[in-house]
């Protein structure tokens, strides 16, 4: 595991709320989850079909992958970078 990795969905709606960016990987695939103007995207490195926008980060939070939510994952992920 990361340094980077969340405590906590506390921790990443924290980290979002300031501006942050991340690159994780999970299940052997690699997502990112960026700001621009304001919104949340998360998706699929490459895959812009799983592109999904948020308006805050608990709503992130609910960002499928392999059919569990973001916020259930944010211990197993692998932060890759992350600003802070």
């Amino acid at each position: 595991m990361s340094d980077y990795n969340f405590i906590d969905a506390e921790e990443f709606i924290d980290c979002f709320n300031r501006g942050s960016e991340l690159l994780f990987s999970y299940s052997e695939k690699t997502y990112s989850v960026t700001r621009p103007k304001g919104k949340i995207m998360v998706m699929e490195s490459n895959n812009y079909d799983s592109l999904i926008c948020y308006e805050t980060p608990q709503e992130a939070l609910n960002y499928s992958i392999d059919g569990k939510h973001l916020g259930d994952i944010l211990q197993d992920m692998e932060v890759l970078s992350r600003t802070l």
